[in-house]
């Protein structure tokens, strides 16, 4: 479109190069998707319409967390809750690219999901766009 300017993604390895060229796969094919649907069945597209904002996730997610998960009892949970906790104090960071390695059972959707609600709150964001990387 005339007028838009994309930045030069931040391509250092050939794993990043990876990661960009199926981000931009998967938005095409999905865009083309919707677009189709959209054509085809206009009720289905209405049904993807109504989502609560960021603020309301998020506040939806403190709520089940809290809920949920307010006693860290036994080791692993008390390790979940200081990754939960390292996720939630890094959301203020500047906005980015950004990855979380943590083992097996170490609450990584859930902690993951947490930076992402509360970084975007933070930075007036409206979309959260979650990749999972495939060894």
């Amino acid at each position: 479109m005339p007028g838009w300017s994309l930045p030069k993604p931040p391509i250092v390895e050939k794993d990043d190069l990876h990661l960009w060229l199926r981000m931009l796969f998967s938005s095409l094919v999905d865009a083309d998707f919707l677009d189709t649907e959209s054509f085809m069945d206009d009720s289905r597209t209405k049904l993807r319409a109504g989502f609560g904002d960021i603020l309301t996730l998020r506040a939806t997610y403190d709520r089940y967390m809290a809920e949920k998960f307010s006693l860290a009892d036994g080791k692993v949970n008390r390790l979940r809750k200081e990754i939960l906790e390292a996720c939630l104090t890094n959301a203020t960071n500047r906005p980015g690219l950004f990855s979380l390695t943590v083992p097996t059972g170490g609450g990584k959707t859930l902690a993951s999901l947490g930076f992402a609600l509360h970084h975007a709150s933070a930075h007036k964001l409206k979309r959260v766009i979650y990749v999972i990387r495939r060894r």
